[in-house]
């Protein structure tokens, strides 16, 4: 299991009950809707859960792109600091392509 793997339950328990945080509506968004919503929902806690459509290596950081177009569309990105654990973790960043993926933040 991964070091994160007990608050992922946690996270579980408080949404299944509802609380904090988790009473609230539009926690957990498909990409099209965090794109549509961007205004009232930036600086604010959100998952995105959405499908890869494609992952980005540059030196300064990764780029996930969820649709075609990443300069509209919902786009993540991962630090150059944190690049190396995350594909020490989770391997192959190519391999995230046409699989589904929730980015939390």
């Amino acid at each position: 299991t991964y070091p994160y793997q007990k608050l992922l339950e946690a996270e579980q328990k408080a949404r299944t009950q509802k609380k904090g945080l988790w009473a609230e509506h539009d926690i957990v968004l498909t990409a099209d809707e965090a794109v549509s919503k961007a205004e009232t929902i930036t600086n604010s806690f959100r998952i995105i859960e959405g499908t890869v459509f494609a992952v980005n290596d540059k030196k300064s950081r990764i780029f996930i792109n969820f649709a075609e177009d990443w300069k509209h569309d919902f786009t993540t990105a991962i630090s150059a600091r944190n690049a190396s654990e995350f594909k020490k973790i989770h391997g192959n960043l190519k391999d995230f392509q046409g699989k589904k993926l929730s980015v939390r933040g």
